[in-house]
Protein backbone atom coordinates (compact mmCIF):
# COMPACT_ATOMS: atom_id res chain seq x y z
CA UNK A 1 0.00 0.00 0.00
CA UNK A 2 1.31 3.37 -1.28
CA UNK A 3 1.83 6.15 1.39
CA UNK A 4 -0.94 7.98 0.18
CA UNK A 5 -2.86 5.15 0.33
CA UNK A 6 -2.02 4.40 3.87
CA UNK A 7 -2.56 8.30 4.95
CA UNK A 8 -6.34 8.50 3.48
CA UNK A 9 -6.85 4.75 4.66
CA UNK A 10 -5.60 6.74 8.70
CA UNK A 11 -7.81 9.59 7.89
CA UNK A 12 -11.51 7.36 6.70
CA UNK A 13 -10.78 4.66 10.17
CA UNK A 14 -10.06 7.98 12.14
CA UNK A 15 -13.20 9.78 10.97
CA UNK A 16 -15.17 5.76 11.66
CA UNK A 17 -14.68 5.70 15.09
CA UNK A 18 -17.04 7.12 17.51
CA UNK A 19 -15.39 10.30 19.66
CA UNK A 20 -12.91 11.49 16.74
CA UNK A 21 -14.32 13.94 14.12
CA UNK A 22 -12.51 16.00 11.37
CA UNK A 23 -11.02 18.43 13.92
CA UNK A 24 -9.22 15.68 15.82
CA UNK A 25 -8.45 13.79 12.66
CA UNK A 26 -6.79 16.93 11.28
CA UNK A 27 -4.91 17.15 14.39
CA UNK A 28 -3.81 13.36 14.57
CA UNK A 29 -2.69 13.50 10.48
CA UNK A 30 -0.70 17.04 11.34
CA UNK A 31 1.01 14.87 14.35
CA UNK A 32 2.23 12.72 11.95
CA UNK A 33 2.43 14.04 8.84
CA UNK A 34 6.18 12.82 8.60
CA UNK A 35 6.34 9.70 10.01
CA UNK A 36 5.23 6.01 8.99
CA UNK A 37 1.88 5.80 9.23
CA UNK A 38 1.27 2.17 9.37
CA UNK A 39 -1.65 1.12 11.53
CA UNK A 40 -0.01 -0.09 14.41
CA UNK A 41 1.77 3.12 14.93
CA UNK A 42 -1.59 5.13 14.02
CA UNK A 43 -2.83 2.87 16.89
CA UNK A 44 -0.27 3.82 19.45
CA UNK A 45 -0.71 7.70 18.67
CA UNK A 46 -4.78 7.72 18.71
CA UNK A 47 -6.55 8.27 22.22
CA UNK A 48 -10.21 9.17 22.64
CA UNK A 49 -11.02 10.26 26.22
CA UNK A 50 -7.27 9.73 26.81
CA UNK A 51 -7.95 6.02 26.85
CA UNK A 52 -6.08 3.83 23.87
CA UNK A 53 -8.84 2.84 20.86
CA UNK A 54 -9.20 -0.95 20.87
CA UNK A 55 -7.28 -2.75 18.68
CA UNK A 56 -10.13 -4.85 16.64
CA UNK A 57 -11.98 -1.67 16.46
CA UNK A 58 -8.94 -0.22 14.78
CA UNK A 59 -8.14 -3.29 12.32
CA UNK A 60 -11.74 -2.80 11.34
CA UNK A 61 -11.95 0.40 10.61
CA UNK A 62 -8.58 -0.25 8.65
CA UNK A 63 -9.75 -3.11 6.81
CA UNK A 64 -13.35 -0.86 5.51
CA UNK A 65 -11.64 2.54 4.62
CA UNK A 66 -8.82 0.25 2.62
CA UNK A 67 -12.35 -1.51 0.78
CA UNK A 68 -14.18 1.94 0.63
CA UNK A 69 -10.74 3.51 -0.94
CA UNK A 70 -10.37 0.74 -3.51
CA UNK A 71 -13.96 0.43 -4.80
CA UNK A 72 -13.03 4.22 -5.53
CA UNK A 73 -10.32 3.85 -7.14
CA UNK A 74 -11.97 1.15 -9.59
CA UNK A 75 -14.74 3.71 -10.61
CA UNK A 76 -12.19 6.49 -10.86
CA UNK A 77 -12.92 8.02 -8.02
CA UNK A 78 -9.84 10.08 -6.37
CA UNK A 79 -9.22 11.23 -3.06
CA UNK A 80 -6.90 14.03 -1.36
CA UNK A 81 -5.37 14.40 1.99
CA UNK A 82 -4.33 17.96 3.54
CA UNK A 83 -0.59 16.00 3.63
CA UNK A 84 -0.89 15.43 -0.04
CA UNK A 85 0.47 18.65 -2.64
CA UNK A 86 -1.76 19.17 -4.77
CA UNK A 87 -4.69 19.31 -1.64
CA UNK A 88 -6.43 23.01 -2.54
CA UNK A 89 -4.27 25.68 -0.94
CA UNK A 90 -7.31 27.65 0.27
CA UNK A 91 -8.92 24.66 1.98
CA UNK A 92 -5.94 24.27 3.60
CA UNK A 93 -6.10 27.50 5.35
CA UNK A 94 -9.52 26.76 7.40
CA UNK A 95 -9.40 26.02 10.85
CA UNK A 96 -11.78 23.29 10.03
CA UNK A 97 -10.20 21.94 6.93
CA UNK A 98 -12.19 18.72 5.67
CA UNK A 99 -9.71 15.83 6.53
CA UNK A 100 -10.63 13.76 3.20
CA UNK A 101 -11.98 14.79 -0.17
CA UNK A 102 -13.13 12.68 -2.70
CA UNK A 103 -13.00 13.74 -6.43
CA UNK A 104 -13.00 12.91 -9.87
CA UNK A 105 -11.55 15.17 -12.77
CA UNK A 106 -9.01 17.58 -12.21
CA UNK A 107 -8.44 18.94 -8.99
CA UNK A 108 -6.21 21.63 -9.74
CA UNK A 109 -9.50 23.54 -10.91
CA UNK A 110 -10.29 24.07 -7.30
CA UNK A 111 -7.32 26.74 -7.32
CA UNK A 112 -9.40 29.06 -9.86
CA UNK A 113 -9.53 32.05 -8.23
CA UNK A 114 -13.60 32.20 -8.64
CA UNK A 115 -14.22 28.73 -7.45
CA UNK A 116 -17.87 28.11 -5.77
CA UNK A 117 -18.76 25.45 -3.76
CA UNK A 118 -22.34 24.33 -3.00
CA UNK A 119 -23.28 21.86 -0.48
CA UNK A 120 -26.31 20.69 -0.54
CA UNK A 121 -29.24 18.09 1.16
CA UNK A 122 -30.54 15.23 -0.46
CA UNK A 123 -33.77 16.06 0.70
CA UNK A 124 -34.67 19.94 -1.06
CA UNK A 125 -37.54 21.36 -1.09
CA UNK A 126 -38.63 22.92 -4.27
CA UNK A 127 -37.60 26.53 -2.77
CA UNK A 128 -34.36 25.49 -2.12
CA UNK A 129 -34.13 23.58 -5.57
CA UNK A 130 -35.16 27.06 -7.36
CA UNK A 131 -32.97 29.40 -5.43
CA UNK A 132 -29.88 26.75 -6.39
CA UNK A 133 -31.03 27.24 -9.69
CA UNK A 134 -31.09 30.79 -9.55
CA UNK A 135 -27.21 31.00 -7.82
CA UNK A 136 -26.38 28.58 -10.23
CA UNK A 137 -27.34 30.57 -13.40
CA UNK A 138 -26.36 34.01 -11.70
CA UNK A 139 -22.56 32.66 -11.10
CA UNK A 140 -22.35 30.13 -13.88
CA UNK A 141 -20.71 33.19 -16.30
CA UNK A 142 -19.28 34.54 -13.80
CA UNK A 143 -17.04 31.88 -11.79
CA UNK A 144 -14.45 29.67 -13.15
CA UNK A 145 -15.68 26.21 -11.58
CA UNK A 146 -18.32 25.84 -9.77
CA UNK A 147 -17.86 22.47 -7.19
CA UNK A 148 -20.55 20.57 -6.30
CA UNK A 149 -20.72 16.90 -4.25
CA UNK A 150 -20.14 13.27 -6.11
Amino acid sequence: MTQELNLAAATLSFLSLKGIGPKKTNKILSAISNQDIGYDRLLELVKINNKTIDEHEWVSAWSKSQQILNKQIEVGIRFVTPMDSNYPPLLNELSDRPPILFYKGNIAILNKPLTIAIVGTRRSSPEHIDTFKKICTTYANKSDCIDSGL
